[in-house]
């Protein structure tokens, strides 16, 4: 198949001793321009592919072979959590012409993180401040985003008398989504710690630190 263009086209007669030869420029191409269309907006998640096969390919509807596309991306806005690919689809047809489409990609981060707390666990009282001081290492149990965690964060900090303590963490992705779960602290007095107190003040540990009942309802 001839492509598009202009071409001198040549007849020629022969007869028993004589010929003629007629030409005339010929021109071939579309009977209607290729239409060439994008694929739609489409918003995906932060950290996923962005190439065609997941967000779509373009058409050219009337071309005479197979388009051959490309592209090329500007990113703008916040990635990840609130951003803009621009993609230029690009495409020659049979005739020389070029055809431009853009299409939109949005990127945003609308999955919280998954807050994963440590089980409960027990935790001896400082024997001069009742309490016991956390730091969220020891309460995160894998916490996890799809994207980034940008914080974790735990409350309360200082778990004070022997008690069963409810702690909750939080976690905080880069876009500010954020997930909380709980775990259950339980405080216990430090005995080798109340032996080593001194003599003098005998009650420094029973007055700071208020007694724990056992199961069977005997003080501790």
């Amino acid at each position: 198949m001839a492509q598009c263009g202009t071409y001198n086209v040549c007849l020629t007669v022969t007869g028993p001793g004589c010929s003629n030869t007629i030409c005339k420029n010929i021109t071939i191409k579309y009977t209607q321009t290729p239409v060439m269309v994008c694929p739609p907006t489409v918003t995906v998640a932060c950290n996923t592919n962005f190439s065609p096969t997941l967000t779509g390919f373009p058409t050219l509807t009337g071309a005479c072979t197979a388009p051959n596309f490309t592209y090329t991306d500007v990113m703008s806005g916040s990635m990840p959590c609130n951003g803009t690919v621009t993609r230029t689809w690009s495409v020659l047809d049979d005739c020389g012409t070029t055809h431009t489409c853009v299409q939109t990609i949005l990127v945003q981060d609308n999955i919280p993180p998954t807050a994963q707390c440590a089980p409960g666990f027990g935790l001896s009282l400082d024997a001069g401040t009742c309490s016991v001081t956390l730091n969220p290492g020891m309460i995160n149990g894998g916490s996890a985003d799809n994207c980034q965690l940008q914080s974790i964060s735990i409350s309360p900090t200082v778990l004070t008398g022997c008690f069963n303590h409810t702690v909750t963490l939080t976690a905080t992705d880069l876009c500010n989504n954020t997930s909380t779960c709980t775990t259950t602290i339980q405080n216990h007095r430090n005995h080798a710690a109340a032996d080593h107190l001194p003599r003098q003040h005998p009650s420094q540990l029973r007055y700071r630190c208020p007694a724990c009942d056992d199961r069977h309802g005997h003080r501790i």
